[in-house]
């Protein structure tokens, strides 16, 4: 058995906070290596960046809500289109060599394997309290 790897083949995030009591804040950078998508390892989805990011406001007590919040989350900064997972796996993309010799035929295209799509730009406002 062979395992591989390239350079790409990691994930890496880093996130940065802020809060100063009343003004709060992230950004989130993730970067998701390739993944192959078969066991013979002949097709897989490019490695992917993404970038979310949040900003808010904390109120001061209020009557009998205890330091409320709302919050801007920013979901997919740079609107990235991407292929972010494999959703079904298969054994080959294409036509392969087997073992002993034989061939082995490439799926048609409804056995490929398939994939999950990322979320486009999206935005979230939300509003908290304590009580």
């Amino acid at each position: 058995m062979a395992l591989s790897c390239r350079n790409d083949d990691f994930s890496h995030s880093l996130g940065l906070d802020y809060d100063d009591d009343h003004i709060i804040g992230n950004i989130g950078v993730k970067w998701i290596g390739a993944q192959y998508s078969t066991f013979m390892n002949d097709e897989e989805i490019d490695s992917f960046g993404r970038v979310d990011a949040m900003i808010g406001y904390r109120f001061d007590d209020f009557g009998w809500l205890k330091r409320p919040e709302i919050k801007l989350n920013v979901y997919n900064i740079f609107n990235t289109s991407d292929l972010t997972g494999v959703n079904g796996i298969k054994n080959n993309a294409k036509e392969t060599k087997g073992v002993n010799g034989a061939i082995i035929a490439a799926p048609s295209a409804s056995q490929m394997p398939t994939y999950y799509l990322g979320q486009d730009a999206s935005f979230l406002v939300t509003f908290s309290t304590g009580l």
